[in-house]
């Protein structure tokens, strides 16, 4: 009997204990992840001004000399970098 009320008294407490971890499982599911966008929106806004000045600056070289040369290339990374530094997303 007392083998039967152990195995019973384990069975609740397990079910506790499974239940917790459910509610932490749902938890963590529902949650809204908006840490992680926080983290990476200044890297995502770096990397789009970086295309952007890369293709404006060899577009407008395009339009005044009529073709990309190495040095238009070049130009337009050396401005694409410096741009990319300097912006700054401030977190909330």
């Amino acid at each position: 009997m007392t083998s039967t009320r152990a195995r019973a008294k384990k069975a609740v407490s397990g079910t506790r204990r499974s239940e917790g971890a459910d509610a932490a499982k749902i938890e963590a599911y529902s949650s809204p992840k908006m840490r992680q966008f926080d983290e990476n929106t200044a890297v995502i806004f770096s990397a789009f001004v970086f295309v952007a000045i890369v293709l404006a600056v060899m577009g407008i070289g395009y339009v005044v000399t009529g073709t990309i040369d190495i040095w238009i290339l070049a130009l337009g990374i050396a401005l694409a970098v410096l741009s990319a530094f300097t912006v700054r997303v401030a977190p909330q």
